[in-house]
């Protein structure tokens, strides 16, 4: 029994890190871990991401902006 929980927390950790990566959407992590259906996740990651913090690279400092005294 221990080893089947052990596996299935590598195995989330693993889908963690891929989702991180990029490699696998957040949606299906959300269904796999989760229990939503797909329509749910891709609705929450999509109401997340428009709700995520916006940078503007546009007004980067770059190193001839910077002043350093």
């Amino acid at each position: 029994m221990l080893s089947i929980l052990t596996d299935a927390e590598k195995q989330r950790n693993i889908d963690l890190q891929e989702v991180n990566a990029g490699l696998m959407p957040e949606w299906k992590y959300k269904v796999k871990w989760q229990g939503m259906s797909e329509e749910e996740a891709k609705r929450e990651v999509a109401e997340n991401s428009d709700e995520g913090i916006e940078y503007d690279d546009e007004d980067d400092d770059t190193e001839e902006d910077v002043n350093v005294n």
